[in-house]
């Protein structure tokens, strides 16, 4: 996501990228780790967030003009 920041990344890409083994990795298990994420750039980052994608994946986005304390979809 850091390299292609705005591009919409399928869980299956993100489960090949970061568990090579793919052994007992579902979609819950991205999930979890995007919702981590989520809350650690909520915390550190003022100005990036991770959209969900419905029926797609999940993309990095720039802020544009949103309450720092609040995320763009609305959380």
């Amino acid at each position: 996501m850091l390299e292609h920041p705005e591009k919409v990344i399928g869980r299956n890409e993100l489960i090949a990228a970061g568990w090579p083994s793919k052994d007992n990795v579902s979609a819950r298990t991205v999930d979890v780790h995007i919702s981590q994420l989520r809350k650690l750039l909520h915390q550190n980052c003022a100005s990036a967030f991770i959209l969900t994608v419905r029926l797609a994946g999940y993309a990095l986005r720039k802020r544009r003009g949103e309450h720092p304390g609040r995320l763009a979809d609305g959380r």
